[in-house]
């Protein structure tokens, strides 16, 4: 995989008092751009641009571009998700609106204080593991922003005999900037973070 990806969080828009404007002739070209120089990893969540980053992914990208020439990572919010029901027709919705039936990567959103407790009591992880075995997604991450992880191992039910791999192909921290750990690396951090 190539090191930069084109997120769709940040969209040039008609309005900046109103980010659910995209400018879609812009943002094509801008894919097109980015294609053309070889990168084909693409980014995107449902809250992005007003709730219209996908809409705008499937305008600019899946409509135009054979499936197999992009990456494309999506993510599950779960401010969206109210019960452990809601996941699979958000999830389905995401697909749909994004033109494709399939996920390269699928994250799990913002898995800080406030949300991580939600993704357990709605059974989140088990629920995208159950949508890779059925072929809807590739690679299964957690997107940990801003490293706010809950306090203890023993809230995160880790381990040092946690097999990562087991719960995510790769995870991503954010402070500021992104890396891609792997499995290993993060559990070294997370020691670091003990």
């Amino acid at each position: 995989m190539k090191k930069l990806g084109f997120g769709f969080m940040r969209l040039p828009v008609h309005d900046e008092e109103n980010r659910a404007t995209v400018n879609m002739e812009l943002t094509k070209n801008m894919v097109d751009l980015f294609m053309k120089s070889g990168l084909n990893y693409f980014d995107t969540a449902h809250r992005y641009n007003d709730e219209m980053s996908e809409v705008a992914l499937k305008q600019t990208l899946t409509d135009r571009y054979d499936r197999n020439t992009y990456i494309l990572a999506n993510k599950i919010t779960m401010n969206y998700i109210k019960s452990e029901q809601d996941q699979e027709p958000f999830f389905h919705n995401q697909l749909k609106t994004c033109g494709v039936s399939y996920f390269d990567n699928y994250l799990v959103h913002n898995m800080g204080e406030a949300f991580y407790p939600l993704a357990c009591k709605y059974h989140t992880f088990e629920f995208i593991r159950k949508m890779k075995e059925q072929g809807y997604v590739r690679h299964v991450a957690e997107f940990i922003k801003e490293v706010s992880l809950p306090a203890t191992f023993e809230q995160m039910n880790i381990s040092a005999n946690t097999d990562f791999k087991a719960v995510a192909d790769s995870t991503f921290l954010m402070g500021g900037c992104c890396k891609k750990f792997s499995s290993e690396e993060l559990l070294e951090v997370l020691k670091e973070c003990q």
